[in-house]
């Protein structure tokens, strides 16, 4: 096979399924016992599309500005764009309010004081944002870990334990909670069925245009 298979997930599913993940990764899902054989030729048959979403997001990651995390530079937050200034003699690291202020000579380690920061807010709000929407929807769910997956936002285990990447904290509330109750709705239907999106639709009528929107703009919020 001369298209690259990065990681290959069999499950009950009927079908055989292509992802090209956000950082042109190609997943490939399949019937539980289904024959390689068939994966390659339909691989084989999408090779022109496969090639054409890899060129694609290639050049977006190419064109995604590095983080020099110097004085006037923006950060996401909620989905919005805060500046960042650097000030002496402080303490912690770095703080906010309304803006970012990173204590002055930090600027070696500055993504990882960011990243520490993106986890702490990712606990305290992603549990909360999980119950409310659980408990209106009279949902259960296991355990909450905060990650930090590249490729996926969030997961759900077959025991209903949620996973969610702290990056959801640079997005929109309206895509964090997109994601929520994606992951959810997992807890109910371990798959992508019609039952599913029936869950998410219910609780976030207008999802489709939610995850329109993740998947154009997902990459633009990242470090």
């Amino acid at each position: 096979m001369s298209i690259k298979v990065d990681k290959l997930i069999r499950s009950k599913r009927r079908s055989i399924s292509l992802e090209i993940t956000r950082d042109a990764q190609l997943v490939v899902r399949m019937p539980k016992y289904g024959s390689l054989r068939d994966v390659e030729r339909f691989v084989r048959e999408k090779s022109a599309w496969i090639e054409q979403k890899m060129a694609e997001i290639s050049e977006r990651i190419a064109k995604r500005p590095v983080k020099k995390f110097v004085e006037g530079e923006e950060f996401y937050y909620l989905g919005e764009k805060y500046k960042l200034l650097i000030v002496e003699n402080q303490n912690p690291k770095l703080k906010f309010q309304n803006g970012f202020y990173l204590e002055a000579g930090n600027s070696s380690m500055a993504k990882n004081i960011f990243i520490k920061w993106y986890k702490r807010q990712a606990k305290l709000n992603i549990p909360k944002r999980v119950q409310w929407y659980a408990t209106q929807n009279n949902l259960k769910y296991g355990k909450i870990k905060i990650t930090s997956a590249s490729r996926r936002w969030g997961s759900c285990s077959a025991e209903g334990n949620l996973n969610f990447t702290w990056k959801l904290m640079l997005m929109p509330i309206s895509i964090l909670d997109y994601v929520v109750v994606h992951e959810l709705a997992h807890t109910v239907h371990h798959d992508h069925s019609k039952r599913f999106w029936a869950v998410v639709g219910k609780i976030i009528p207008d999802y489709r245009e939610k995850r329109r929107w993740l998947k154009k703009n997902g990459e633009e919020f990242s470090l």
